[in-house]
């Protein structure tokens, strides 16, 4: 088939989902109809079963957090997606042993959220620093697979961070900014990161001096099935004008 088109979603976070950016990446795919659509984490926000979540954390149910996640997984219907470290907050939780009402809670929603991705025929990983990828082309003649995952660095350079880890390109979220790096060897490798698609401005993130790097924006672009070849664009709202910055609307 050679050239496919494609897209990708990063970190909408259930309940906090942006709404302009859910009508506009819906909006997008009815528009362009890309051939593959990647969801790379980060589906749910799970703040209650974070690692030393507060009394008011804790106090946040899962219920609409978790519907929330669903309802976008069902309209945009990921053909592949890599769990994030929020969404593996409920395979955690699901995976001990304790038999208590919130634990078996954990296992129900689990079964749920792994029932819905089989409804809509969508191959998955867990989070995962060595299996968390998923394979979107294969090694061409200079260059390595392209790979997808939700991501595993939060510094200064994440996208210079995936290829080091993987030794190959890259598409991942997890930050909440884009980011961008080339590799200068032979293969040319290459890594993209998507901004998000939840809200920017949080509680939690009040005095977070990288919450002014947030972005709302996805990945779309095309890819060679055969070659390995590909180009990505990243279509980014301008926070200021709420204006989303469109490469196939700005020709």
């Amino acid at each position: 088939m050679a050239w496919q088109s494609f897209i990708c979603s990063a970190d909408t976070h259930g309940d906090i989902i942006d709404k302009s950016y859910e009508r506009y990446i819906l909006q997008w795919i009815k528009d362009h109809k890309p051939k593959h659509r990647f969801m790379l984490g980060d589906f749910i926000d799970l703040k209650a079963l974070r690692n030393g979540a507060g009394e008011e954390d804790r106090a946040c149910g899962l219920k609409d957090d978790l519907m929330a996640g669903i309802r976008f997984l069902r309209a945009f219907k990921p053909h592949k997606l890599t769990l994030g470290n929020h969404d593996h907050r409920l395979w955690v939780m699901a995976a001990n042993h304790k038999e208590s009402l919130e634990y078996e809670y954990a296992r129900q929603l689990k079964t749920q959220v792994e029932n819905e991705l089989k409804a809509l025929k969508c191959d998955w990983v867990e989070y995962d620093v060595k299996k968390g990828w998923m394979e979107i082309a294969p090694r061409g003649s200079r260059s390595g697979p392209k790979l997808i995952g939700h991501g595993y660095a939060a510094n200064m350079y994440p996208a210079k961070s995936m290829t080091m880890l993987t030794g190959t390109s890259t598409l991942t979220g997890h930050t909440h900014a884009y980011d961008y790096w080339r590799q200068d060897n032979l293969a040319a490798d290459e890594s993209y990161v998507s901004g998000c698609g939840c809200l920017i401005e949080q509680d939690y993130n009040r005095t977070h001096r990288r919450r002014l790097k947030h972005c709302h924006s996805f990945l779309v672009g095309v890819i060679n099935d055969k070659t390995g070849a590909w180009q990505v664009w990243n279509v980014l709202k301008d926070n200021e004008t709420g204006k989303w910055l469109d490469p196939k609307k700005m020709i």
